[in-house]
C-alpha cells in the first residue's frame, strides 16, 4: 500500500492526469469485480476511486496478467500494481 501512496505522490509532482494502474483476473472476488475484460467493482476499485478523488488525478483500470506486471511496470505502460505477491516478481525488491 505505501507503493501506491508513493507512485500518487510522484505523479502529483509530475503533474500526470491519468495514473495507469494494473489489475489481472488471478486476484478473486472480492478484490476484482471484472465484466468483459473491465474492473466494474471491487476493494481495488473503491480504494483506487478514493484515491482518485482525492488527489484529483484520473485513475485508468488495465488489465495485465499476473506474470507480465513487473513488465509493464518497467516499459511504462502501467503506473501501479497492486494485489501482487513481492514472492511473484523476477527481481523482488
Amino acid at each position: 500500500m505505501k507503493v501506491v501512496f508513493l507512485i500518487i505522490g510522484l505523479s502529483c509532482l509530475l503533474f500526470s492526469e491519468v495514473l495507469k494502474i494494473s489489475f489481472s483476473r488471478s486476484a478473486s472476488e472480492p478484490y476484482v469485480f471484472i465484466d468483459k475484460r473491465e474492473l466494474t467493482g471491487g476493494v481495488l476499485k473503491e480504494l483506487m476511486d478514493a484515491l482518485s478523488k482525492q488527489s484529483g488525478i484520473e485513475m485508468q483500470y488495465v488489465l495485465v496478467s499476473k506474470r507480465n506486471q513487473e513488465k509493464q511496470m518497467r516499459n511504462g505502460t502501467i503506473d501501479g500494481s497492486c494485489l501482487i505477491n513481492p514472492d511473484d516478481l523476477l527481481h523482488p525488491k
